[in-house]
């Protein structure tokens, strides 16, 4: 049987493959996406059960695609994983049900921000592998 699938949205390869490596412990397969219009595709082609997000791609900003996420009313647990992440931006990530995880973050955290981000889907609160 196949593992629930993860959309990374990551524009640099280094850490795409470093955020592949770190998530091989966790029940999830890495798609991967380095820009918006590509995440936008693999959205509409297939049912993911995560993302992990950055904030600066080549083509906008990450946080419109966890907009449009939430509001077309598509639940998923998102990690907002980005070296990007001031007062602002961390709280639009809170105000989106998402975990907010700076730059750089070893495989544990990255795999505790992924668990607190699926939790906080499945309660429905406001919070706080393929090669790429």
């Amino acid at each position: 049987m196949a593992q629930p699938e993860l959309l990374l949205v990551e524009d640099d390869a280094v850490v795409a493959r470093s955020v592949v490596r770190a998530l091989r412990s966790v029940p999830y397969e890495v798609s991967c996406a380095a820009t918006l219009a590509e995440a936008r595709r693999r959205l509409d082609a297939r049912v993911y059960r995560a993302l992990v997000l950055d904030l600066g791609l080549p083509d906008g900003h990450g946080l419109e695609l966890a907009r449009e996420l939430r509001l077309g009313g598509r639940p998923m647990p998102i990690v907002v994983y980005s070296g990007q992440i001031d007062r602002a931006a961390a709280r639009a990530i809170a105000e989106l049900r998402a975990i907010a995880l700076p730059k750089p973050a070893t495989g544990d955290a990255l795999r505790r921000a992924l668990t607190r981000a699926t939790a906080l889907e499945g309660a429905g609160r406001t919070p706080t592998a393929h090669a790429c």
